[in-house]
């Protein structure tokens, strides 16, 4: 299920509108850092996206995680529309595909504040699945990915509601935000030349 707006041992959070139109570019630039920053040599890059399709609010992260399929990445995709990981198999989903030698993206919705909704925001840390609904889940992620799908009201009925009803348009642009972002950042992670290539680009057209 989402998460609250809310994250676990995290050092910084930033926040990217949606409908920015140069959203993409920041959140790749910012995932790159962070990646580049945190994850040891020796660490493989798994994507662990939490959600189901059967909640419009909560699908976000399934929806990234085929849309990235789709890129052919060359990093493991845990959770995607048709396997998706969620609170009755999260754990075994961690036991089974989740090391210590693993550096772990997280992607999960979440609930926000009303002027928040649409927004992406990235952090340092664990994300903490579950909170927005009230539930415990194990707590994952050394970066993690939250989209702002909707309101939350405190209230536990009310935000399961709120999950269900909310936009899926605007969660599928979400969705392609995020999965563009990874895929860059990755890419020129695995490609030091290409991201030089990319920083001279910028500097010649800018």
């Amino acid at each position: 299920m989402a998460a609250h707006e809310r994250y676990v041992g995290s050092i910084d959070k930033s926040y990217f509108n949606s409908e920015n139109k140069n959203s993409i570019k920041k959140m790749s630039n910012y995932l790159r850092m962070g990646i580049t920053y945190y994850k040891k040599n020796n660490q493989k890059i798994k994507i662990f996206n939490i959600g189901t399709p059967k909640s419009k609010g909560d699908s976000l992260a399934p929806i990234v995680g085929s849309k990235l399929l789709e890129y052919n990445l060359d990093v493991e995709i845990i959770g995607d529309l048709n396997n998706p990981v969620h609170a009755k198999n999260i754990e075994e989903k961690i036991r089974d595909n989740i090391s210590e030698n693993d550096f772990v993206i997280a992607v999960d919705a979440c609930l926000g504040v009303l002027n928040h909704i649409g927004y992406i925001t990235i952090a340092q840390g664990q994300m903490s699945p579950g909170t927005g609904v009230n539930k415990q889940l194990p707590n994952i992620g050394d970066i993690s990915i939250a989209g702002i799908t909707n309101v939350d009201s405190g209230n536990k009925e009310i935000n399961f509601f709120n999950l269900y009803n909310s936009d899926l348009f605007m969660i599928d642009k979400m969705a392609e935000i995020i999965a563009e972002s990874l895929y860059n950042a990755i890419t020129e992670v695995k490609n030091p030349l290409l991201n030089e290539a990319n920083q001279l680009a910028e500097k010649v057209f800018a």
